[in-house]
């Protein structure tokens, strides 16, 4: 069977049925300079910061969850791109220029309990952020084809889920 190494937004997309949260995982390879970090910006140690991931897709641009950036001024984040380490390693540091939020996003309450942001899903939950520069970092490799169905796939990220950066500042 054929191993296609897709980005985790790219393996969301081939997804059907209910959404489901990753969690787990091993350390980030050194072979994947590419992946993101978007943190608050701040003097606290980036693992303190951090809030989403993504990729680096081209030399100016990150793949991100819309959710990342829902109601708040992107200005207040900064990207860090190849952070092996979190707690000790802030890669490079670039700012956002601009957001662009894929048409038709939307949150999703959960039925369980509507109310609370934390168990809601996302429709659309795509986002593409413009780096205020671009990086000398080699962009992720996107498989060329949809996988089919069994295809096994490797998934990339780190960050959190839900609102828990929201609730520090």
């Amino acid at each position: 069977m054929r191993k296609v190494i897709l980005l985790v937004v790219a393996g969301l997309l081939v997804l059907t049925g209910s959404a489901q949260a990753m969690s787990g995982g091993t350390p980030v390879r050194n072979d994947v300079p590419w992946v993101a970090t978007l943190a608050l910006k701040g003097d606290q140690p980036l693992l303190q910061r951090a809030g989403c991931g993504g990729a680096l897709i081209t030399p100016d641009r990150v793949l991100t969850a819309a959710h990342c950036l829902d109601g708040v001024d992107p200005a207040i984040f900064e990207v860090h791109l190849n952070a092996r380490v979190l707690s000790g390693d802030p890669g490079v540091v670039r700012g956002i220029r601009a957001v662009s939020v894929l048409p038709g996003y939307e949150i999703l309450p959960s039925p369980v309990d509507p109310d609370n942001v934390n168990w809601s899903s996302a429709k659309d939950d795509l986002a593409v952020i413009h780096l205020d520069r671009s990086v000398a970092i080699a962009p992720v490799p996107i498989a060329p084809w949809r996988p089919r169905a069994g295809t096994a796939i490797s998934l990339f990220s780190h960050g959190t889920t839900g609102d828990a950066w929201r609730s520090s500042r």
